[in-house]
């Protein structure tokens, strides 16, 4: 009896490794909309998935289990983004797909910190643009010698 449930639970283990994550989104702009979901093997792109959404702009995908990477959502005729997978099954929303702060991630650490390191990424690049164009300004007119 011992090796049988020994056995029992070694097959199931073995198989419930074996199955696909599942991404879970609702992108509700877009109802009845293609999808292309493409990994990366180095620089060769690998389609995982090609999905639609339904009546309500939700859809889902699988990936393998052993891919552990980025991968770019393609959305016909509207965004692109893009998506960390890292063995896990989470579920993404973006209600408003004009305002990319309103993409959201749950269950997905890994997407929550892509998202905050490109939005430090793009207001320093604000601010630099902005200080860039204020430092001839200064050396010309010396208006911050008494600042800096």
């Amino acid at each position: 009896m011992k090796k049988m449930l020994t056995l029992f639970l070694l097959v199931s283990h073995t198989l419930l490794a074996q199955l696909p994550y599942k991404v879970v989104g609702s992108l509700p702009r877009f109802k009845k909309t293609n999808i292309l979901v493409n990994g990366f093997r180095g620089c060769t792109p690998l389609q995982f998935a090609s999905t639609t959404t339904d009546s309500m702009g939700n859809f889902s995908f699988t990936y393998p289990q052993n891919y552990v990477g980025a991968t770019l959502v393609k959305v016909q005729g509207g965004p692109a983004f893009i998506l960390l997978l890292n063995k896990e099954n989470f579920s993404v929303t973006w209600d408003d797909v004009a305002n990319k702060k309103a993409l959201q991630y749950t269950q997905s650490a890994e997407n929550e910190a892509l998202k905050t390191a490109i939005y430090l990424g793009q207001d320093a690049e604000q601010r630099i643009s902005g200080l860039q164009y204020l430092l001839p300004l200064s050396n010309k007119n010396k208006l911050f010698d008494n600042i800096l």
